[in-house]
């Protein structure tokens, strides 16, 4: 999958939007924003059961997903 990430200010993130930010372990995470609390925004993946123990802050934001582009290889003819 392709992701298309832009910039954007901290101030202007809503909840429902899937931002991607880097967690404690330095790796890029795109989840979607479920809360803001007094620390930062809560985030939880779409198939997963839980939400994230790192907040989404203003040092660890990269930016809000603008676009993904995923290819199916299963409609693929070419042997």
């Amino acid at each position: 999958t392709i992701v298309v990430i832009c910039p954007i200010k901290y101030e202007d993130l809503k909840s429902g939007m899937t931002v991607v930010y880097r967690n404690d372990s330095g790796f890029s995470v795109a989840h979607m924003l479920t809360s803001r609390e007094a620390g930062g925004w809560r985030v939880m993946g779409l198939n997963n059961t839980r939400i994230d123990r790192a907040l989404v802050t203003p040092q660890n934001l990269v930016g809000v997903v603008y676009a993904a582009f995923s290819y199916d290889s299963a409609g693929d003819s070419t042997p």
